[in-house]
């Protein structure tokens, strides 16, 4: 089978989907985080959107890395919750991404604070920035920033300013 064929084995989409993304660490996998994951993930007495979440067990390797070594943040959770929900037309974005409020919204408490940044995206990953590298390592990052790019040209990503704010 030609590569280019290859997502025809799971009949995924051919064309891009437009989704919402969110994510945070996790310190415990327990029944009530368990529980809500659930709730979120299937239908209930409201129709769901299609929503992907993933726990992923970190640590290893990468917890073994001196936080000095660079300024990736937050090494010590030992898990990381990726929650991705389909948009499937224009008018129900709204709906999906109050959806994924809600469910973080509820797993509250047993959210810690900081984020991950590779899950988050657009206003939401402007937000963390911040509070996911920590503010010493928030401050290199601004440093470098201002150095090499001091108009703030690579700005739609991550927000670090070159200014230090």
């Amino acid at each position: 089978m030609p590569f280019s064929e290859v997502a025809s084995i799971s009949q995924d989409p051919q064309d891009p989907v437009p989704t919402s993304h969110s994510g945070s660490w996790l310190e415990d996998l327990h029944d009530e985080a368990i529980d809500t994951i659930i709730r979120f993930g299937t239908p209930q007495n409201d129709p769901c959107p299609l929503t992907i979440t993933e726990v992923r067990h970190v640590g290893g390797a990468m917890a073994r890395v001196s936080s000095d070594e660079n300024v990736f943040g937050q090494r010590d959770f030992p898990l990381m919750m990726d929650i991705v929900a389909m948009i499937p037309t224009p008018d129900v974005q709204e709906e999906v991404r109050e959806h994924i409020r809600r469910f973080k919204a509820d797993l509250g408490s047993q959210l810690p604070e900081g984020a991950y940044m590779n899950f988050l995206k657009g206003e939401e990953a402007r937000r963390y920035t911040q509070q996911a590298f920590g503010e010493e390592k928030y401050a290199r990052l601004s440093d470098i920033k201002k150095k090499y790019d001091p108009t703030n040209l690579f700005r739609f990503g991550y927000d670090i300013s070159p200014s230090g704010r």
